[in-house]
């Protein structure tokens, strides 16, 4: 059997996200294949920080000497802003802050999650994950799905392997992962999957 043959190389962790996707057609999968994603200026992870308002370096050397919590209440709030005008100019369409989270099995190599409508083994899609790290980071990814199972009650549960993902955006999976497992082993509640 196929699905047998893939081999997970990453750590996979069961977690809660934020996760937008959609179906793409072939034609707009092979625009995508034809962007080169290593070269291409723009960034995919959208973090939000107080970047705009530290361009001059003496106010990143100012910003070295305010109380750090003092200047991470000021991230926090220009983090809050950024997303609160984000979801303001996306007016009418759908976007990441309006979903609802999703649990998903995450790792730097692909993802797997439920999904209420049907989709071919095969299929493209294209995601958006907002992770829950600070400063807030959106990744957008573009994947193959690999594995389909029917559930019982309804839905099926698909496992996405990541086609189109910048290093930059694998590295920010990873950090939240190993927090994630940082704060688990603290508590002594790592998950069996985990471990090993």
């Amino acid at each position: 059997m196929e699905d047998e043959k893939y081999i997970r190389a990453h750590l996979r962790m069961d977690v809660t996200i934020m996760l937008q996707y959609k179906k793409l057609t072939m034609q707009e999968y092979e625009e995508i294949e034809k962007r080169n994603f290593i070269d291409e200026e723009e960034s995919s992870s959208k973090s939000f920080s107080l970047k705009p308002f530290m361009e001059e370096k003496e106010k990143e050397e100012v910003a070295e000497n305010v109380d750090p919590f003092v200047l991470k209440s000021l991230t926090d709030i220009n983090t809050k802003i950024s997303l609160v005008l984000s979801m303001l100019s996306r007016e009418g369409e759908t976007c990441i802050f309006t979903q609802h989270p999703t649990k998903a099995s995450l790792s730097e190599g692909g993802i797997g999650f439920t999904m209420k409508e049907e989709v071919k083994k095969g299929a493209f899609l294209e995601m958006e994950i907002l992770m829950p790290i600070f400063p807030t980071v959106i990744i957008k990814v573009w994947g193959r799905v690999i594995r389909i199972k029917l559930l019982p009650e309804g839905g099926y549960r698909v496992g996405v392997h990541y086609t189109h993902i910048k290093e930059e955006d694998q590295n920010s999976i990873v950090h939240y992962l190993f927090k994630r497992q940082r704060e688990l082993l603290r508590t002594k509640k790592i998950p069996k999957e985990a471990e090993g």
